[in-house]
């Protein structure tokens, strides 16, 4: 490990896998949680069997784009399990970062309770724009997209300063 960030991958696409894999090739730990039904590589990231284990020790939890479908349960599309909301923000604490996409009042809500900060990635234009423009190859049996391994780890950057 080249880096001494940790970061929690937790639930999403693969948008969110490619992230991952470009963060951890890039030196950082990673730890992703919320993928149970992809089978291919997750490459250097550590593939968590709890999402305590994917918090735990992190500076910064990723969720994904959107975050959530029905304000309830994490957006997560390549797992069985619903991964409720309230059980991600009961274990993060007040010194870990949270990054995700198109938060919205539930988000905010659970978050000013415990103090926690929220980034939303998904209100930095560039990452709008590009997102809509189909910027991916095939790559290691997954769809890496440019914009979604960037997108994460700029804003993570920019904003964490």
């Amino acid at each position: 490990m080249i880096n001494d960030i940790k970061i929690g991958v937790i639930g999403g696409d693969l948008r969110q896998l490619a992230a991952a894999d470009k963060l951890a090739e890039d030196g950082y730990e990673v730890a992703v949680y919320g993928f149970d039904e992809y089978t291919g590589s997750f490459g250097m990231a550590t593939r968590c069997l709890s999402i305590e284990d994917a918090v735990r020790k992190t500076d910064f939890i990723v969720l994904p784009l959107p975050y959530s479908i029905d304000k309830i349960h994490l957006n997560t599309p390549m797992s069985q399990n619903e991964i409720h909301l309230e059980d991600i923000f009961s274990v993060i604490n007040e010194n870990q970062i949270i990054a995700g996409g198109k938060f919205d009042s539930a988000a905010e809500r659970m978050a000013l309770e415990k103090n926690l900060k929220l980034i939303d990635y998904y209100k930095r234009e560039d990452l709008t724009v590009l997102n809509a423009i189909p910027t991916g190859s095939f790559e290691g049996g997954y769809r890496r997209n440019t914009v979604g391994k960037m997108g994460h780890f700029e804003a993570l950057q920019k904003y964490s300063n």
